[in-house]
């Protein structure tokens, strides 16, 4: 089954929580205890690499006085031995599994529609080139029913096996039998080229092994099945726990257009709710980077170097340092979430098309020229530092000398129009702890919107700037994050510009 670039990202940014025990078993009896790991293959310099991640609900949410379990991007729930999934498009539920078909029984695969946030599960065929729709149509199958038969899996127990018309088939308890748990929904994305699908590697339920690749194929694909490693069992789970300073984090800035370049705005930033695990550690996505805390550290991924970067550190004392950081140019292009990298360079493409970097300068470090302390909002004292190159940032919420959380990450590139960034206000779970002066927010024509707005349900609306004098500015919100589109060319709040998300459908 084609995997699309939608799917693709979402896969990345997969939700990892894994907190089962705390999910009601009688609302969700399938759904509350299960974990499945997938591997995706994909090309790299000829070959294809295999990746295994451990995959799961994520949080029970409340949906039309309803319980549904959180997985990615769908809201799951159990009824009548079914499995409905919600649709926000139509506002109803549409059956994802039906545990209770017999022979002839028809069943109906849904779409995945991206082109609209909110991005939404829809019963309808779907085109994704408005211009050449003969061309590009997802159709919405019904498969019929051609064979139930019984399985015995790992706990040497028999459970009913579907097969369908179209040669599929999918187990009770856990799912499509060898592709990943959402295969009957359509991705209508673009395809990326060196993505090479999905499989899966084994299926837990409760803490019980169901169903496990071959152990040839999986040396041959070198992946491993995390649902009942130390890797998963042990990580810790509690958001707060893992996240004490990013969790319930909101921050309001403001953006302005100096000169010619018209358009100020005002956006509200937080890490998401979507948590993912790399070398067996969980990360937050916030603005485009994944950052996860470890010992008063804020640490910042860099797929460059596989490893971690500090981002913010609330342990330094006068006369230490923080290493800068940068944007890879080579790594953005493919993957602009996790280029961070410790110098700066400019890409420059050979002969043959490959990126490289020339002259690679290491990134200069700032030292701590004071620690203060300074009293927040909510009438408690925290630790400021204040660096030689201006940089001010405090314990737990971060950069205040600007509105940007990682004004510590140089971008190579600036749009024509350079972005400058004013932080209004800063929340924590609910509490405002810095706020600009009134007199500054009206003089920017800001507004704080880290109490007037909902952390769980970013902006997704597109809204178009425009003046007399200058050409129009589209502030574009997609997957929670900030574009800029200006006179063809996106960029991003770092001021780099995307070139690896088609915007046209926007």
């Amino acid at each position: 089954m084609k995997r699309m670039l939608f799917f693709i990202c979402c896969l990345t940014i997969s939700t990892m929580m894994f907190a089962q025990n705390s999910f009601s078993k009688e609302l969700f009896p399938i759904l509350a205890g299960l974990q499945i790991t997938e591997c995706s293959g994909h090309l790299e310099e000829n070959d294809v690499k295999y990746e295994s991640y451990l995959t799961a609900p994520q949080e029970e949410i409340t949906i039309n006085d309803k319980k549904y379990l959180k997985w990615g991007m769908y809201s799951l729930r159990e009824e009548k031995g079914k499995i409905l999934v919600y649709s926000e498009r139509q506002n109803k539920d549409f059956t994802l599994y039906d545990f209770t078909l017999k022979k002839g029984d028809t069943l109906t695969t849904l779409n995945l529609d991206w082109h609209n946030e909110p991005y939404s599960v829809v019963d309808y065929p779907i085109y994704s080139n408005p211009y050449e729709p003969e061309t590009s149509t997802f159709s919405i199958d019904t498969l019929i029913v051609t064979e139930v038969s019984k399985i015995t899996l790992l706990d040497g127990n028999e459970y009913k096996k579907w097969k369908f018309s179209n040669g599929w088939s999918y187990v009770e308890m856990i799912g499509m039998w060898g592709g990943d748990f959402f295969s009957f929904i359509n991705y209508t994305g673009d395809v990326i080229g060196s993505y090479m699908g999905t499989s899966i590697v084994c299926i837990s339920q409760n803490g019980q092994l169901l169903y496990q690749m071959p152990e040839p194929e999986m040396n041959h694909l070198d992946v491993t099945c995390k649902c009942l490693s130390a890797g998963a069992e042990d990580l810790e789970t509690d958001i707060e726990k893992l996240f004490p300073t990013l969790a319930g984090l909101e921050r309001t800035s403001f953006h302005y257009y100096p000169d010619d370049c018209d358009g100020n705005f005002s956006t509200l930033t937080t890490p998401t709710k979507v948590d993912t695990v790399i070398n067996d550690k969980y990360y937050l996505l916030f603005d485009g980077f994944f950052v996860r805390e470890e010992d008063n550290k804020v640490l910042i991924y860099s797929d460059v170097y596989n490893k971690d970067f500090i981002l913010y550190d609330y342990t330094l004392e006068v006369g230490d340092s923080l290493q800068c950081l940068s944007i890879d140019e080579c790594y953005s292009w493919k993957n602009p979430y996790t280029s961070i990298a410790d110098y700066l360079g400019y890409a420059s493409i050979d002969e043959s098309g490959d990126c490289f970097v020339e002259n690679k300068i290491p990134m200069k470090k700032i030292g701590v020229k004071e620690v203060a302390i300074v009293t927040l909002l909510d009438g408690k004292e925290y630790n400021k530092w204040i660096f030689n190159n201006g940089l001010e940032y405090i314990e737990g919420i971060g950069c205040v000398s600007s509105g940007y959380y990682f004004d510590l990450v140089t971008p190579l590139f600036l749009p024509t129009c350079r972005v400058e960034n004013n932080l209004v206000c800063i929340s924590k779970n609910g509490q405002l702890l810095y706020s600009e002066e009134k007199e500054k927010q009206k003089r920017f024509g800001a507004a704080c919107k880290c109490l007037s707005a909902s952390a769980e349900n970013p902006e997704t609306d597109i809204e178009i700037i425009t003046t007399p004098t200058t050409p129009a500015i589209q502030k574009i919100i997609h997957n929670g994050q900030v574009y800029i589109l200006r006179n063809g060319k996106v960029y991003n709040m770092v001021g780099i510009e995307v070139k690896n998300i088609d915007f046209n459908n926007f």
